[in-house]
């Protein structure tokens, strides 16, 4: 693992340099990742929240990524940051070994059939597939160093059409697919991610929260979309991993469809503002229509009836009865929260937290991919 210094930002997310200087360093690499196009688009909306998107034309994958966040640059480089590593994912040619489940025996550690499968999946121990090297996120020092093994097909992406049949064994995702200034970040940026669509497939209690007590920086969000006119529901995600974890809903007579954001983090403040920007980001994705994955449902069957938006504004209202408190259990370093996120859901899932390292040295950009089997095996 990288060094772990200290942070230097702590308000919107945590960071150990400022997005200014993230950015600098991501400058060079654009053109030969292929991004075109970097927009700043928060002023298709009159809410106010930074949102910005990258465009990379020859993507295998989405074409135009979002990025959201507290200010102008924080959102520019969770765009940029997004593009660069579907393109990490895309691109990924590790060296991978043939074999079945039962072929790796003890280097395996876990069946693979804790991982998302496709429907109708028809994986056994005895399908021979490509795997590809990990890594525990937490290494033990009295364990070997053996590689861990992870299923390539679960890690790759790609949407391009290829002349070949094949039944498809996994449901591979953008879950845990994660970049950073260091390879700490990247890793806590996925363990996070697997652990809040891992408590957003789950059935756990969802408590309302009073919107007028926010405070701080979340509370400045709040204030935005009231002054705009949007109805707004936090809920508190109750979940086994004692991490602070928010769903947000948001609705307007101006486009009535309800857009949703979340967040999860060891500091509450930053868990609740990534909720936020994300329900705002996800209005403006819709707003300007240039994603690739936009289902026209959003523009037609998706839309609610001014009496409908009326009713569910009053039953936010009368359910939000809860006080915002701010959990926070981060450390003064990256590492201190890796341990404590990687350390929890290897206690729910009783399985090692792994990556697959994307990062390419001719690039020098730390991007992983965080698999936690036993997570997110049905869709949220």
């Amino acid at each position: 693992m990288s060094d772990g210094g200290p942070k230097a930002v702590r308000a919107g997310t945590h960071r150990t340099v400022t997005p200014e200087e993230t950015l600098r360093r991501l400058a060079p690499h654009l053109a030969r990742i292929g991004i075109t196009r970097i927009a700043d688009i928060t002023g298709l909306d009159h809410i106010g929240i930074p949102v910005w998107q990258a465009c990379r034309p020859m993507s295998r994958t989405l074409s135009v990524s979002q990025g959201k966040g507290l200010t102008d640059a924080l959102a520019k480089v969770s765009a940029v940051m997004e593009s660069i590593e579907l393109w990490h994912a895309e691109i990924a040619e590790p060296r991978v070994r043939r074999d079945t489940a039962a072929g790796l025996g003890p280097q395996l550690r876990y069946d693979p059939r804790r991982l998302p499968l496709a429907y109708g999946s028809l994986l056994t121990a005895r399908t021979r597939l490509d795997w590809a090297p990990a890594k525990p996120v937490l290494p033990d020092p009295r364990d070997d160093d053996r590689p861990r093994w992870v299923p390539y097909e679960a890690v790759r992406l790609d949407g391009t059409v290829r002349d070949r049949w094949t039944v498809p064994l996994f449901r591979p995702s953008t879950n845990g697919l994660a970049g950073g200034n260091t390879l700490d970040e990247a890793l806590l940026h996925g363990l996070l991610e697997v652990a809040e669509r891992d408590v957003l497939a789950s059935d756990g209690e969802r408590v309302p929260i009073l919107p007028g007590s926010v405070g701080g920086y979340p509370g400045e969000l709040v204030k935005r979309f009231h002054d705009a006119g949007v109805s707004l529901r936090i809920e508190d995600l109750g979940n086994p991993y004692d991490l602070p974890c928010f769903k947000v809903l948001i609705l307007s007579h101006d486009f009535p469809v309800v857009f949703r954001g979340s967040g999860c983090h060891v500091d509450g403040d930053v868990a609740l503002s990534r909720a936020l920007t994300e329900a705002a980001q996800s209005r403006l994705t819709a707003i300007a229509g240039a994603r690739d994955d936009l289902p026209a449902s959003l523009y037609t069957s998706e839309r609610i009836s001014h009496a409908g938006i009326e009713a569910r504004a009053r039953s936010w209202a009368a359910a939000a009865k809860t006080p915002y408190r701010r959990r926070d259990h981060s450390g003064a370093s990256i590492r201190d929260d890796i341990a404590v996120v990687a350390s929890r859901l290897r206690t729910r899932t009783r399985a090692e937290p792994l990556y697959v390292d994307h990062t390419r040295p001719d690039v020098g950009i730390p991007v992983v991919h965080v698999v936690v089997p036993g997570t997110t095996r049905r869709e949220h």
